[in-house]
């Protein structure tokens, strides 16, 4: 195992310790009653090949659903190739729910949440400015619309189309309605 890198003040870093990085911070930003949040243009580049979104909701102004789009040259792909399959469980109880979706999906569905608790989801995008199908691997955590329960989520999806993105958007159902921060991170390789 690689042993990270020490940096101390006023000293001057090596391209070998840089490299050493696993997660690099590409943007990051905090937002306030937004319908949805569009990460930067050129936000995925050729100096990664993955990236990894962590979002956090700390205030939605109603029961919302939430999808996202990946998105070029800042407008979203709306085509239907979207597809997602995992499961969901639900703290109430112990029952485990398929997520599946057959294709032809103009979004990947994220999940729901009530307007009083808190939601955070982690996302892998794998290979976004590659002329190929476009995968995810994210995990969220958030309350259903009812307040009854605490939700976890694992899923997968697929862009199935071959197409270059340099983004993605985070949007919700009810206008003016998220309140919260993001970070995203390439991936060394």
């Amino acid at each position: 195992m690689a042993t990270p890198p020490t940096f101390t003040a006023g000293a001057v870093l090596t391209a070998a310790q840089m490299n050493a990085i696993g997660l690099w911070l590409i943007d990051a930003a905090t937002f306030t009653t937004q319908t949805s949040i569009s990460l930067p243009n050129d936000t995925f580049t050729a100096d990664f090949t993955n990236y990894r979104l962590m979002l956090n909701l700390s205030a939605v102004t109603a029961d919302a659903t939430l999808t996202m789009r990946m998105r070029t040259s800042g407008t979203d792909n709306s085509g239907a190739n979207y597809e997602l399959a995992g499961t969901e469980t639900n703290s109430t109880n112990t029952t485990v729910t398929g997520i599946t979706s057959a294709g032809g999906l103009t979004s990947w569905s994220m999940a729901e949440s009530d307007p009083i608790d808190r939601y955070a989801l982690t996302v892998d995008i794998m290979a976004p400015q590659i002329a190929e199908p476009t995968l995810i691997f994210a995990n969220l955590t958030y309350v259903n619309t009812a307040a009854t329960a605490w939700r976890y989520r694992n899923f997968a999806g697929c862009f199935t189309a071959g197409t270059v993105f340099d983004s993605l958007s985070y949007i919700s159902s009810v206008a003016s309605s998220l309140t919260g921060r993001y970070s995203v991170y390439g991936w060394n390789q």
